[in-house]
């Protein structure tokens, strides 16, 4: 565990210090210094205007980025376009590249007074401590270890609701992703564990609902969206009852699409040579507030995208996600929970991606025969189920779930016995 009381330098995030740490064993003096470059607006370029520092070195995560024919330009958080010519990306992969707003850019570069131009690039991309992560999950289950990994106090609350969020963390198989809504009271951890996705993952999250050029691109700059970072994050769900009948609609329709078959697609104009839709299977997680309750989450949410929002077919809209978590009764005070110790980034991932592979070691193809639901419903089932019970098991004391319990989870969010199941698990570990 890392202890959060210790000194990070001045102009860095605690999870840049200690992504970056690892990867660099010179001057952090110059390191911030990369960094106060590649992330204070209007620093570089008085830099470069009156200190005549034309080549700097900058430490950055991209806003976005585009495809040029020579190259690709990002947007840098100080207010720079950077362009990178091909000759610069030639041991840099096509993933590497599609992927490159979800990790660290280290570029020596060439300013003017709006743009700017790679000299050398290095994209650092995140590790995962595998065996370190798999050191832990040994000796407790691993969403005890993701849930402290946070800065919180163990509570079984608390491990219930980051059960179903670490859940929708997970992709299995290449592209069995497992979409999550959780709607709860304010104050249970939402936007702790959002946060966290967006830096430690590479996660886009915005704290309101997007528009589409924010989410898939921008039709008159081509600049690319969310869809091109690791996994997606919304918050505020319940905003959607305040978005114009259209917006909501042609949103929720595009939402739909990508969930389903992976392709994500603006019925717009874009500029030359660059295409309007994308093809990617994304973790997708959408928060919100609620104080009400029901006894069936899906068929309340029908209902509610109906009623409230005005929503065509809200029956195709619940069945794209796996598990619709609408909870009031478990409220963990968070903000005294706090440990001020958390887990390094790069063990965090190692466990997330020890969990992928447990869960893809199930033979799915029995949970299936034992799943009584229909549709995507039950191939969803089958993926909570394996990473329900990889999230909970460890190597001496492994976790079986009947699939009915996960089936009526996934059909009605009723948790039954399993909350109960939960609550013992956590007293055995504290």
């Amino acid at each position: 565990m890392i202890d959060v009381s210790e000194p990070v330098p001045e102009g860095l995030t605690r999870e840049v210090y200690y992504t970056i740490k690892v990867q660099f064993k010179g001057d952090m003096n110059k390191v911030v210094e990369a960094w106060r470059l590649g992330n204070t607006p209007n620093l570089a370029k008085l830099k470069y205007t009156f200190e005549k520092k034309a080549v700097q070195i900058w430490l950055f995560q991209p806003k976005s980025f585009d495809i040029l024919a020579d190259g690709i330009k990002l947007a840098v958080p100080n207010g720079y376009t950077l362009y990178i010519s091909k000759d610069k990306l030639m041991n840099t992969s096509v993933d590497d590249l599609v992927n490159i707003c979800s990790n660290y850019v280290l570029a020596q570069v060439k300013c003017e007074s709006k743009k700017a131009w790679a000299l050398k690039v290095q994209i650092l991309k995140a590790k995962e401590d595998m065996e370190t992560a798999k050191q832990i999950c040994e000796q407790v289950p691993p969403i005890l270890a993701l849930t402290a990994g946070l800065g919180w106090q163990i509570n079984w609350e608390l491990v219930r609701l980051s059960l179903v969020r670490f859940t929708g963390n997970i992709k299995l198989f290449g592209d069995g992703i497992i979409p999550i809504i959780q709607l709860t009271l304010r104050g249970t951890g939402k936007t702790t564990h959002a946060i966290w996705c967006q830096e430690v993952l590479g996660y886009g999250y915005v704290s309101k609902i997007p528009t589409l050029a924010r989410l898939i691109m921008d039709a008159r700059t081509g600049q690319f969206g969310l869809v091109y970072k690791n996994g997606i994050i919304f918050d505020e769900f319940t905003d959607l009852s305040t978005l114009d009948k259209a917006r909501a609609q042609e949103i929720i329709d595009v939402i739909k699409t990508g969930l389903s078959h992976g392709i994500w697609t603006r019925e717009t104009a874009t500029p030359r040579a660059v295409s309007p839709v994308v093809e990617k299977y994304l973790p997708f997680i959408w928060y919100g507030n609620c104080d009400e309750e029901p006894m069936d989450a899906r068929q309340w949410l029908v209902q509610w995208l109906r009623r409230q929002v005005g929503i065509q077919g809200a029956d195709a809209v619940a069945d794209r996600f796996a598990i619709i978590d609408v909870v009031t009764h478990l409220h963990p005070q968070v903000a005294s929970m706090l440990t001020f110790k958390c887990l390094r980034a790069s063990v965090m991932r190692g466990i997330l991606a020890y969990v992928r592979r447990q869960a893809e070691s199930k033979p799915l193809d029995e949970y299936m025969k034992e799943s009584t639901l229909q549709g995507r419903q039950k191939l969803y089932a089958v993926r909570v189920r394996a990473v329900f019970e990889a999230l909970l098991s460890t190597p001496e004391d492994r976790v079986v779930f009947d699939q009915k319990e996960v089936d009526e989870i996934v059909a009605k969010n009723y948790w039954g016995e399993v909350e109960d199941f939960i609550r013992e698990v956590v007293k055995a570990y504290v």
